[in-house]
């Protein structure tokens, strides 16, 4: 049999023909926004008009911003807070669904 003809029958190629539309949507709608995020980032565009490369000069600004500093200080609250929580909550709810339970199969 042809090349072709024993990968149209291998299950891995069946798995990867079904896995290229998924990874391909991936690509473009999280690969591309980060990587024009980044690259806007080394410029001074506004709306309008295109923006000239400033380097890392807006990165500079943020590192000596103390509002940017201190959103990242609440994003780390929050995200260590709410991950205690649910981890918290998850081990309580699973100790009381442990328990012998009367109608408890």
């Amino acid at each position: 049999p042809s090349v072709l003809a024993r990968l149209a029958e291998s299950r891995n190629a069946l798995g990867l023909g079904f896995m290229l539309p998924a990874a391909a949507l991936l690509l473009v709608f999280l690969t591309y926004p980060l990587g024009l995020g980044v690259w806007l980032g080394f410029t001074d565009t506004r709306i309008g008009r295109p923006g000239i490369y400033i380097g890392v000069e807006n990165y500079e600004y943020l590192w000596s911003d103390s509002v940017f500093w201190l959103s990242v200080f609440n994003t780390v609250l929050y995200t260590v807070s709410a991950s205690i929580l649910k981890f918290a909550l998850g081990l309580w709810l699973a100790l009381i669904l442990n328990e012998k339970l009367p109608f408890k199969s």
